[in-house]
């Protein structure tokens, strides 16, 4: 893992995560947690051969993104409703795809791990 600050408008800095090698995968989590809620995921996705990058600032930059998204969330999560939040997401960045786990909260990453890893890397070929 290498913690890096990456500078952001009015002085702040956000700390990210950077795991592994491989196809690299960006984990963001919501307005209230910072990338370390992605410690026991961020393993699981390096064992399928994936890198993994969490940050937590869900922000208007993420229009700008030009890598294959996947957002994925928990239809549970009251929080962070999917509709507010996952959909909004999804829609806003070009060419997200939107995986709802049913049944699920905003615990995904512990609760659900082993498929939040293999999602992604199915969807990379990995």
């Amino acid at each position: 893992m290498s913690p890096a600050c990456v500078a952001r408008r009015g002085g702040h800095a956000l700390v990210v995560r950077d795991w592994g090698r491989g196809p690299p995968v960006l984990l963001m989590a919501g307005w209230a947690m910072d990338s370390r809620i992605w410690g026991e995921t961020m393993p699981a996705q390096n064992e399928t051969g994936l890198r993994t990058i969490a940050e937590a600032d869900l922000t208007p930059e993420t229009a700008a993104l030009k890598l294959p998204a996947l957002v994925v969330h928990g239809d549970r999560d009251v929080s962070a409703p999917v509709e507010a939040s996952a959909h909004r997401y999804a829609a806003i960045i070009p060419h997200a795809e939107l995986i709802v786990y049913e049944g699920v909260a905003y615990d995904l990453m512990v609760t659900d791990a082993a498929r939040l890893a293999a999602d992604p890397a199915q969807r990379i070929g990995q």
